[in-house]
């Protein structure tokens, strides 16, 4: 029997958890976790409790990729050591979908949530992001995309899904085009997003005041105008 000590035990993301003061916590894929734990997060093993097939372990993976993880299934009562090449092939596909969205010229945004605080603030952002980078782009509003809806827009290149953290990792091979996150989506389209060697999958992380973007006066002068802007394109479905 395996007997883990010194446990830190992640809360939900929800907005009352977050207000004030969030200097001495870091939000990773809808947890809250001490800043110390991040910082140091090479020093600790991950316990993930749940099913090992569930895409939540491998959002867990692509954002702490420095360090040991175990897998515990309660149905099976079976724990084991996660393979570090799971994590590693799930990055190169993201990789791949990144370099997709560097070549995309038709970009739709699909709006998957309207109880995350800030998605519009994000969907702006985004906006302005791919139209600085020569794209165009679409908004959409689908609440939980699958094939046939997104089959309806065959003229766009690829989509970049903005969803609660859990729910933004999706394997887009059964859909006829790409789905990315906003993280990937910035990192293909902005000069000033530093890949930061984990994977952000809540896009409120993406919000300016982050430490992986560095804002010009230009692109900040350009986000104000563009949020004004009464002129961009919805579609609901």
């Amino acid at each position: 029997m395996t007997v883990f000590s010194n446990l830190t035990l992640p809360g939900l993301a929800l907005p009352e958890s977050v207000a004030g003061d969030t200097c001495d916590v870091c939000v990773r894929f809808g947890r809250i976790f001490p800043s110390s734990v991040v910082q140091h997060i090479s020093d600790y093993t991950v316990v993930y409790v749940g099913n090992p097939e569930s895409l939540l372990l491998t959002a867990v993976l692509m954002t702490f990729t420095r360090c040991r993880c175990v897998t515990f299934d309660p149905q099976q009562n079976e724990m084991s050591d996660v393979d570090a090449r799971h994590s590693s092939k799930a990055l190169a596909r993201r990789y791949y979908l990144v370099e997709r969205a560097r070549d995309a010229q038709r970009v739709g945004i699909l709006i998957a949530t309207l109880g995350v605080a800030n998605h519009l603030d994000v969907a702006s952002q985004l906006e302005t992001t791919i139209r600085q980078a020569g794209k165009t782009v679409y908004r959409f509003v689908v609440g939980k995309p699958n094939t046939e809806k997104l089959a309806n827009f065959s003229d766009i290149d690829i989509f970049v899904l903005i969803a609660c953290a859990e729910n933004s990792l999706i394997d887009s091979k059964e859909f006829f085009q790409p789905i990315v996150t906003p993280f990937e989506m910035e990192l293909a389209c902005n000069p000033h997003r530093q890949w930061t060697a984990t994977c952000e999958l809540d896009f409120r992380q993406l919000l300016p005041g982050d430490t992986s973007l560095t804002v010009t006066r230009s692109q900040a002068v350009a986000r104000i105008a563009d949020r004004t802007a009464k002129n961009c394109r919805c579609h609901v479905t």
